[in-house]
């Protein structure tokens, strides 16, 4: 994870804590960033890894990332979800006993953007793409965007 643009601002003073939390099965292996604190401007950031040891096959390829804002006096807001489905980059890996990663040709491709969920890679590096953060609005129950994130996925092999 790198950095994100346009989060949600969740605290009346103007600013949030902002935290990722990431999983495939969030009873399992869920795990989380450091928190970026008194965030002000939207673009909290972070040099952090996720490292998620899985089987496959699986029950579930679904990753699932999930930002929050963190509050010390009460439960922490969900700032919004992102969800990705790894199960043809998982099998791929699997397959070939080989890493690999999910980049702008592997996207274009293997997993064909009009079958895969739309990603925007990043202009200067082709293995790192924004996932758009999404969320109900608690007055609307309208979904929207409530940020984005930059991610990388490499999947490597066990051996």
């Amino acid at each position: 994870m790198f950095n994100a643009e346009d989060m949600k601002i969740m605290d009346w003073e103007g600013t949030s804590d902002v935290y990722f939390r990431g999983f495939f099965d969030s009873k399992e292996d869920a795990q989380e960033t450091d928190t970026h604190y008194r965030n002000q401007d939207g673009k909290p950031d972070f040099q952090y890894r996720l490292v998620y040891r899985i089987q496959v096959p699986r029950k579930d390829y679904k990753f699932s990332l999930q930002a929050y804002d963190r509050d010390f006096f009460k439960s922490n807001d969900m700032i919004g979800e992102a969800t990705l489905n790894l199960k043809q980059l998982l099998e791929d890996c699997s397959l070939i006993k080989k890493p690999l990663g999910l980049n702008k040709e592997y996207y274009k491709e293997v997993l064909k953007p009009e079958k895969f969920q739309p990603l925007e890679f990043d202009s200067k590096d082709a293995s790192r793409f924004w996932l758009k953060m999404r969320a109900k609005d608690g007055k609307t129950g309208k979904e929207e965007v409530t940020g984005k994130v930059k991610v990388q996925v490499d999947i490597l092999p066990v051996d």
